[in-house]
């Protein structure tokens, strides 16, 4: 398996791109509206490394289900999300549902929306990756509604945002992204730090990869700038030192889920 990070916003991404390389880290996702988008694809093109997907823009996301021109701008700008793989050649784009609680009521604008984005990307060869958040019926009437649609699945949201509910023995064939980092398992905190740096259980993570049959690349979606109990933790380690500390979380991952490979 392939091992990768996430650019993130917060670190100049010339940098970042500098020491991913530097450590073996040559796989990445970045997100599709950031103002440096082809900027970034040029170093990363210049340095080697492949960008396997984009994340969609999810801050209007809830505008998609509701009537009036929010929505007709929101469905625009995913329109150009994938209009941006196409011109890159990058194959998945990850996206979210909803934000927030409650969830919008699934609605026939939503579904028109929805199903005029997947039209433009099932034309263009982009597969769409819906992620998990803090719900399962959109994510499930997503999946079995568009079949060419895929999963991403985010270990961190499941252990922050729905706890004791497991997407992967539901949706794990579809698997075609991951999100993966770690928290302090408290509802609604979000940490994004290193695997094994919080209290996920990664022996459950290893076994559902393995499960699924995924051979995909390990993702980080994580930055030095993660926050855990209170604390930015890895703010007194050099670039360099995080990026190798994230490249030996990453080994370690895949050591577990080949082993597991082996089981089933």
């Amino acid at each position: 398996m392939e091992i990768g990070i996430s650019i993130s916003s917060r670190m100049p991404y010339k940098k970042q791109i500098a020491e991913m390389k530097k450590v073996g880290l040559l796989r990445t996702f970045v997100a599709a509206e950031d103002p440096a988008f082809e900027e970034i694809m040029d170093e990363l093109a210049a340095n080697g490394i492949i960008c396997e997907n984009l994340h969609a823009p999810f801050d209007k996301i809830n505008d998609m289900w509701r009537e009036g021109a929010a929505g007709e701008e929101m469905l625009k700008r995913l329109k150009d999300s994938v209009e941006r793989c196409k011109r890159y050649n990058i194959p998945v784009l990850v996206l979210h549902l909803s934000a927030g609680c409650p969830m919008p009521e699934i609605n026939e604008i939503g579904v028109r929306r929805f199903t005029e984005l997947v039209e433009c990307a099932d034309a263009g060869r982009v597969t769409i990756a819906f992620e998990n958040q803090r719900y399962l019926e959109n994510l499930k009437w997503s999946l079995d509604t568009y079949t060419s649609a895929g999963f991403c699945w985010d270990c961190g949201h499941e252990y922050c945002f729905t706890p004791g509910l497991q997407f992967m023995p539901l949706f794990g064939e579809k698997l075609a992204a991951l999100h993966i980092h770690d928290n302090a398992c408290e509802m609604n905190v979000d940490n994004h730090v290193l695997p094994f740096d919080g209290k996920i259980d990664f022996t459950y993570v290893a076994e559902a990869i393995a499960k699924s049959g995924y051979q995909g690349t390990l993702m980080l979606e994580t930055s030095k700038a993660a926050r855990y109990e209170g604390k930015a933790i890895y703010e007194e380690l050099t670039d360099e030192a995080f990026y190798q500390r994230a490249y030996e979380a990453l080994c370690k991952l895949r050591d577990m889920i080949e082993q597991y490979y082996n089981v089933f």
